[in-house]
């Protein structure tokens, strides 16, 4: 009896180190989707950018064209890491 007591015991304390777990995920992931969808509108906000300057962009030097180019790389990596992350 002493045996089935600690089991129960045992599967207890388990139940809620897993229930607080799973707590803390679903918590990342409204974080992480918090995130995504702020990098969603980061990019919508870029691709504007970009139809804009597809259309007047022949007056921009090549260096700000470059400085814009790895603005929007970083913005996509933070993107990827988002999107790997809800993922995982």
């Amino acid at each position: 009896m002493e045996v089935i007591t600690e089991k129960l015991q045992h599967l207890a304390k388990r139940h809620l180190q897993l229930k607080n777990e799973n707590l803390q995920l679903k918590k990342d992931i409204e974080k992480y989707e918090r995130e995504l969808a702020q990098k969603k509108e980061q990019v919508n906000t870029l691709q504007q950018t970009i139809d804009v300057l597809k259309i007047g962009g022949q007056n921009w030097s090549e260096e700000e064209k470059r400085i814009l180019e790895k603005r929007l790389e970083i913005y996509l990596r933070e993107i990827e890491k988002c999107l790997q992350l809800l993922h995982s």
